[in-house]
């Protein structure tokens, strides 16, 4: 899932390390579902192509489809948050976001299950 060496991410960005939700099985992806619903409550969800997809879709099991709720945005690394922005722009109610993996900070309305931390 880890792994060390020269990467150019999804951003463009140049990094030494590359986090690979690619190696996640459907139990992982469960499992994450159900820590994202012990914290958030959304009505549906959507995945970001192509690294959300598979969160995406252990997540609808915990969706309640009411209009009172909002949008999960779901998306597997979360590096500049381009991404996320860009499905935000294209869903026309409110949103809220969720990642697994966070490199940086994410803004306010993006929660990340893990994160790295400054040293």
């Amino acid at each position: 899932m880890f792994q060390l060496g020269q990467f150019i991410l999804h951003s463009g960005q140049h990094s030494r390390f590359l986090v690979d939700c690619k190696t996640l099985v459907k139990s992982d992806w469960q499992a994450l579902a159900w820590i994202v619903s012990q914290h958030l409550k959304f009505s549906a969800v959507v995945g970001v192509p192509t690294g959300g997809l598979q969160f995406a879709e252990a997540c609808r099991e915990y969706a309640n489809p009411t209009k009172l709720l909002p949008v999960l945005i779901a998306d597997d690394v979360f590096t500049t948050g381009a991404s996320m922005e860009g499905m935000r722009c294209r869903t026309s109610q409110p949103v809220i976001g969720c990642v697994v993996f966070a490199r940086s900070p994410c803004p306010s309305w993006i929660f990340s299950i893990f994160h790295m931390v400054a040293l």
